[in-house]
């Protein structure tokens, strides 16, 4: 049977599992963040290092040679240089050393250094296509993350709903046990009151015999003591202790009485087997010695005419011993 403890325990290590994917997901969260951040500014810094010729070239213009569109392209030129940051010193030591032959007409034509400016323009895009679909990958990768977390966190909420079931399944299961086990605590309690009652009240009645009876004072002193300690023990052992004692005692004592009737009958028997016998042998002794005080002790009182009659039964009951003994 799943206990209370276990369940707690199951929804500890859930949590914790929880906790520890998540976790993982979060380092890897970081690790694409900072990864996709790196990837802007490389942009953001290929970006200043190609301007920056541009801007260099605007800035040496004099005023009245720049045209119209000349002076727009400057300024957009300028406008989008103040949104990056600066050139690399490398990047800016690069551009001056290339102006040195791409201004002057004598070192390059204007065919090269427009096949040379399309060639570079061609490595341009394809780094920053690369640039853009490694972020698209980045983002990708950061969705699939959230993804994840949502999948993770409502497996989780699953989890620990179900366990929470179970474990309020086993509170109500411990509960109906606790209320079993107090009625059954009571029901105990009275049976103990019950066995004490009937044990002591046996105990009462051998006090009594071995007061007032004639016979087995003794005996019923003994039985007197056994059933009182027994009323007393009652309280303090166990149902099933209480019914072996108890039964136990009642077995002695039905097996003392049986050994008892057992010899008074025999007894008995024998002592009308003996009369039976000066009865056949001495006739005229056994009616003038035996016959009345037989006759006296042989009757009952009859409640209708106030006198002593014939006890029929208990001579009834003689003559049934005398045929079984074979005297009849």
């Amino acid at each position: 049977m799943t206990k209370h403890s276990a369940i707690d325990a199951k929804i500890a290590a859930a949590r914790v599992e929880t906790q520890t994917r998540l976790d993982a997901l979060k380092v890897q969260e970081v690790t694409l963040l900072n990864q996709t951040v790196a990837t802007h500014a490389a942009r953001e810094q290929a970006a200043a290092d190609y301007l920056f010729k541009g801007s260099v070239v605007f800035g040496g213009l004099k005023p009245e040679l720049i045209s119209r569109p000349t002076l727009v392209m400057g300024q957009s030129i300028q406008q989008t240089a103040a949104q990056l940051p600066p050139a690399t010193a490398a990047a800016q030591a690069a551009a001056f050393k290339a102006l040195q032959t791409e201004l002057d007409e004598t070192k390059v034509s204007t065919e090269a250094l427009r096949a040379q400016y399309e060639q570079e323009l061609g490595k341009a895009r394809a780094d920053g296509e690369a640039k853009a679909k490694a972020l698209v990958d980045l983002k990708a990768k950061a969705d699939a993350i959230d993804a994840e977390r949502v999948t993770v966190l409502t497996k989780a909420r699953e989890t620990d709903a179900a366990l929470q079931d179970a474990k309020d399944k086993v509170q109500d299961r411990e509960t109906a046990d606790a209320r079993r086990a107090a009625e059954e605590a009571k029901s105990v309690q009275a049976m103990k009151l019950r066995f004490s009652s009937i044990v002591g009240a046996l105990a009462l009645l051998c006090v009594a015999g071995a007061i007032w009876s004639p016979v087995y004072k003794e005996k019923m002193g003994i039985a007197a003591v056994v059933l009182g300690l027994a009323t007393v023990a009652i309280w303090y052992i166990q149902g099933w202790m209480i019914a072996i004692a108890v039964g136990t005692v009642i077995v002695g004592l039905v097996g003392w009485a049986a050994k008892n009737h057992y010899i008074e009958s025999k007894a008995a028997t024998n002592v009308f087997r003996a009369v039976q016998a000066i009865k056949d042998t001495a006739k005229e002794d056994y009616d003038r010695v035996l016959k009345p005080q037989l006759q006296q002790w042989m009757t009952v009182y009859d409640k209708k005419t106030g006198k002593n009659v014939p006890d029929h039964a208990a001579i009834a009951h003689v003559d049934e011993r005398l045929r079984q003994a074979g005297d009849l």
